[in-house]
């Protein structure tokens, strides 16, 4: 096997610890974590941020504070606003009611308008208010409670599905997304009803303060019932039950509105981006109003894809729910396993973690285990899977997530209200996991690689098996396919070309089981020396028992062995990529003898089939210190003496450059080609 120059070995490998490939822009190694940045707190139910602050976050309270945190020092500043009963004593908290959402204008800094979403205390109703903070609207830590002015008030039938999310879209307009009014199964049929505000998204010009351009206060000129008057004119898109969150795609001003379900389904539908005829002006002429204007996503006539339950909605609005002119969701999945209220959550445009540019997260908020995010791209989902693992805190995954939140960076914030105890919410971060450093670190000063693998093709590896292994056998499959149900494994491969060797690349939760799998290398030479073995590798492991993990054997002598283990991975790493080294110190250390005909293997065992014992490895290679001597007819340095390097060599002759001067004598001429060639015909050592 020929040795491969690595004249930039330490840059592609610190690539590949970041998660980007040397041979593509982005990788798909996402590894994350939660810190917690403020708790415990009472009722948090939102994170927001003014545009263009990085230096600040607001914390929204269900029980009517808005909380200012400075991210400069980490630490609470103050209340900002109080509407609850300590305060202005606006807003009632029962259950789903309260200070439910917060947007600020896109020119908050040179207004210092703010809006907020929350139910009257008096009797429930939804308020969107505007109130103006104090001066200096950017550094201000209080806002003035006497500037409060009310843009909307819409009556409320029940105490539920109040909505709550208000937003700034990119056309500068307020969008407001309403529940249905409250009970089950819309009993009185405001879904669908085109004279009812509730169940609908809503969209608001606040700066229309006029009636002098022919319709009401704050009503867009381009809406779609614009001319049929109050209250039509303000909706946007009808058949929501109670969408709990709805956000815009900083990036492609798309939104995603998750759902929550009666009985059976919970939804996440997507709102193609408005494309308006002068960006710049959101009044401006809709090019595309069939996809995005006056859409209709169903309930309640149906529930996520399928017929409401209760037949033709509520007590009967006489839709068809089998008829056309909905708009389906993007995705909806069912109430097992304990699912019962979907929490929607942001498409992730921060700079932290650049792997996960175009994820959109969301949760449950009754099985947080089903904590997911997917790509939606080209109208269909690329990637959807489960990483509930990654962002768990103090060795306990996160519970009863009731929103998550953006600041003005673009990264994104978790907010945890437990039903049971309020009190006890906290406020937590999504950020970067450090991953060990891997080969960098070990394999110092100059390596070449003797083998690579990152089980694009196979390269001659085998699998078997030990013990009475039931599932879970290792296979070389692509790990970044849309698999929406698979457990306990990293959202992709480590290094980004979609292939790696896994255990159990299936739906749902088959893992390895009862024994053992085993996958070995082909035949590796090791008598170059001072060897360095470098892999990544993940391991989840739940209430593991003695003898489970992923353990690494050499053998010096083929299948033959003896195997002796150079390396035992025995702990839980949460779906994350590990990139890993085993040095010659530690191979020598072990007893293990370099030879011509060594094997690598990696056990991954599970002895106890009720225990989680799932296994991935990417990116084998084989580092040697040992630099031969540069061969100098090997003239493009691949490594090997072949008909190319005379081309090359000709081409740097013909070129005039100095290095052609070969045999070191008058210059670059005739007699240079000469002793190339005898050079090349000789071949090197």
């Amino acid at each position: 096997m020929h040795l491969k120059k690595l004249t930039s070995w330490c840059a592609a490998g610190a690539a590949a610890i970041l998660g980007v490939s040397a041979s593509s822009a982005t990788g798909q190694n996402i590894a994350i974590q939660t810190e917690l940045v403020f708790g415990p707190v009472n009722s948090p139910v939102g994170v927001y941020a003014p545009p263009g602050d990085t230096s600040r976050i607001f914390i929204v309270r269900q029980t009517g504070e808005i909380l200012l945190f400075s991210l400069t020092s980490n630490t609470l500043v103050g209340t900002y606003l109080d509407l609850g009963p300590d305060g202005l004593n606006l807003t009632i908290k029962d259950n789903e009611r309260g200070l439910l959402g917060l947007a600020f204008h896109p020119n908050f800094a040179s207004n210092g308008f703010f809006y907020v979403n929350y139910t009257s205390r008096t009797n429930g109703a939804t308020i969107i208010r505007r109130y103006t903070a104090n001066a200096p609207f950017g550094t201000s830590t209080t806002a003035n409670t006497a500037s409060g002015t009310t843009l909307l008030t819409i009556t409320q039938d029940f105490a539920n599905h109040n909505g709550g999310s208000i937003h700034f879209g990119p056309d500068g307009m307020l969008y407001v997304f309403m529940g249905d009014g409250g009970s089950a199964n819309d009993p009185n049929n405001r879904a669908q009803n085109d004279n009812s505000l509730l169940g609908k998204i809503l969209r608001l010009d606040v700066n229309d303060t006029s009636v002098a351009d022919g319709d009401g206060l704050y009503v867009p000129d381009n809406n779609p019932f614009r001319a049929l008057g109050d209250p039509r004119d303000k909706i946007w898109a009808k058949g929501m039950r109670n969408p709990w969150r709805s956000t815009f795609d900083r990036l492609t001003g798309e939104i995603y509105i998750a759902d929550v379900g009666q009985d059976t389904r919970e939804e996440i539908n997507v709102q193609p981006a408005l494309m308006l005829q002068d960006p710049n002006n959101g009044n401006s002429t809709i090019l595309n109003p069939a996809q995005a204007v006056s859409l209709n996503y169903g309930w309640d006539c149906r529930e996520g894809l399928i017929a409401c339950p209760t037949g033709l909605g509520g007590s009967g609005q006489g839709c068809d729910p089998n008829g056309s002119g909905y708009t389906d969701p993007i995705w909806d999945y069912g109430r097992t396993g304990g699912q019962c209220s979907i929490t929607g959550g942001y498409v992730y445009r921060g700079s932290a973690i650049p792997n996960l540019q175009g994820a959109y997260f969301y949760t449950d908020y009754c099985n947080n285990a089903y904590t997911r995010f997917l790509r939606y791209e080209g109208g269909q989902i690329t990637q959807h899977v489960q990483i509930h693992d990654q962002l768990r805190f103090n060795n306990a995954n996160l519970t009863n997530v009731v929103s998550f939140g953006e600041d003005a960076a673009g990264e994104l914030y978790i907010c945890t209200t437990p039903i049971s105890n309020p009190a006890n919410g906290n406020v937590y971060r999504i950020v970067p996991f450090p991953l060990p450093c891997g080969c960098p670190c070990v394999a110092t000063g100059p390596q070449h690689e003797l083998f690579y693998d990152s089980f694009e093709t196979n390269q001659g590896w085998t699998i078997s098996s030990a013990g009475m292994l039931s599932d879970g056998a290792w296979e070389r499959d692509l790990v970044l396919k849309n698999v929406v149900n698979w457990q306990y494994a990293p959202p992709g491969d480590f290094d980004g070309n979609g292939w790696a060797y896994v255990t159990a690349n299936r739906d749902n939760n088959s893992d390895v089981d009862g024994g053992t799998t085993i996958l070995t290398s082909p035949p590796l030479d090791f008598t170059a020396g001072q060897i360095t073995i470098c892999y990544s590798y993940f391991l989840e492991m739940t209430n593991p028992t003695a003898g489970d993990g992923l353990f690494v054997d050499v053998s010096s002598n083929g299948l033959t062995g003896p195997w002796i283990t150079v390396a035992l991975h025995t702990t839980d790493n949460s779906t994350r990529w590990h990139p890993h080294a085993i040095s010659q110190t530690q191979l020598t250390t072990s007893g293990v003898v370099n030879t011509s005909n060594m094997r690598v293997r990696f056990r991954a065992a599970d002895i106890d089939p009720g225990n989680i014992v799932e296994a991935g490895l990417d990116v084998f290679r084989i580092l040697t210190a040992n630099v031969p001597t540069p061969c100098p007819c090997d003239w493009d340095e691949n490594g090997t003496i072949e008909v190319a390097d005379i081309f090359a060599f000709l081409a740097s002759w013909f070129a005039g450059e100095a290095r052609a001067d070969f045999d070191g004598e008058n210059g670059v001429g005739v007699p240079d080609i000469f002793a190339f060639l005898a050079c090349w015909f000789a071949g090197c050592p």
